[in-house]
């Protein structure tokens, strides 16, 4: 089953995205495998607001733990988690 989970990042630990991103990475690499896509909301112009990721997982337990290991989770001020059915372009 896939998954949506969007993390909100929070505005005032924004500044900790570069000293986290190549431990983020390398995590991203290990978890590879059940990562459909992912991708950020907003640009490096405006400051990101939050990073999503579309999973393919047996339930959202599975979407929890990949987001509490994930070394930006001290950053997230929140995260939504939501059933995915891919339609577009159709499986």
């Amino acid at each position: 089953m896939k998954y949506f989970a969007q993390c909100f990042i929070d505005p005032v630990k924004s500044d900790q995205i570069t000293t986290l991103r190549s431990n983020h990475l390398e995590y991203i690499e290990k978890v590879s495998s059940i990562i459909s896509y992912g991708g950020v909301c907003g640009s490096k112009e405006k400051q990101y607001q939050s990073i999503c990721f579309f999973l393919d997982v047996s339930n959202k337990n599975e979407v929890s733990k990949f987001v509490e290991y994930d070394p930006y989770s001290s950053i997230y001020s929140s995260v939504e988690i939501k059933e995915f059915d891919q339609k577009i372009p159709e499986l």
